[in-house]
């Protein structure tokens, strides 16, 4: 029987995720607020009048504070261990990409209540990963970094601030949602799988064939690539932890 990392050694070619969402910050501010859902420019202006306010930090001094916030959020939102990113990944990544990324906080008097990791590469905006407290989810602070990012990235030169698409593939996905609403624009988002050395791959693979590491593993995606970074946890059930490793081959 193959394993799940073994028969990803057959899924090569590109593959298509889903939509993501983009905003042209070329349009006149009349515009671009005209595009917003009419309730989400209503949500902005009360979040706005109780003082939801951001400001952007090149040099990342409150990188503490942003990360408690983003491991607070993937804890709220159920989301795999492979998301959990530690302060060292942070620190690699503002090394990494020295000028061109920087965090967007907002901000109630002097707290910070939610934020996110700006990546800028030829005149566009990505943005990366972001949080929110939950205590503040009320006041939808991300509503406030989003439309002030736009704004930010027009006064600066960037013409377009990619918003990114929703968990999965499904575009009904409420993430997605939550984006769609500031923009019309789209784009298909795919990604390549090529292996150009099999046999070092198929080894990386093997070394992280789950029955090779730990009998009570679960693989999170079993159609990730490459197969040998696949995510993967343990469950607990009654009768002790228990082996759920899935196999994409059925075989």
């Amino acid at each position: 029987m193959r394993s799940a990392y073994t028969t990803i050694l057959l899924m090569e070619g590109s593959f298509f995720h889903g939509h993501t969402v983009s905003m042209d910050t070329q349009q006149t501010e009349p515009d671009a607020y005209a595009s917003y859902r009419r309730t989400l420019r209503q949500e902005i202006a009360r979040s706005r009048r109780l003082g939801v306010f951001t400001n952007i930090e090149y040099a990342w001094e409150s990188l503490d504070s942003f990360i408690d916030i983003y491991a607070e959020t993937m804890l709220r939102n159920g989301a795999s261990q492979y998301y959990h990113f530690d302060h060292e990944y942070f620190e690699r990544l503002k090394k990494a990409t020295r000028d061109n990324a920087f965090l967007i906080l907002a901000r109630l008097d002097r707290r910070i209540i939610a934020g996110c990791v700006i990546l800028a590469y030829d005149r566009m905006l990505h943005v990366h990963l972001g949080g929110t407290r939950t205590e503040f989810l009320k006041l939808s602070p991300f509503k406030i970094i989003f439309d002030d990012l736009r704004i930010w990235a027009r006064d600066h030169g960037h013409f377009v601030v990619h918003l990114g698409g929703g968990r999965g593939s499904d575009d009904r996905d409420s993430l997605f949602f939550f984006k769609s609403e500031f923009s019309k624009g789209r784009h298909e988002f795919y990604t390549g799988h090529w292996i150009l050395d099999s046999e070092a791959y198929r080894q990386l693979c093997q070394s992280r064939d789950p029955d090779a590491l730990d009998p009570d593993i679960e693989m999170v995606e079993s159609g990730f690539f490459p197969a040998y970074r696949a995510p993967y946890s343990k469950r607990h059930s009654q009768s002790g932890y228990t082996k759920h490793v899935r196999d994409i081959n059925n075989s």
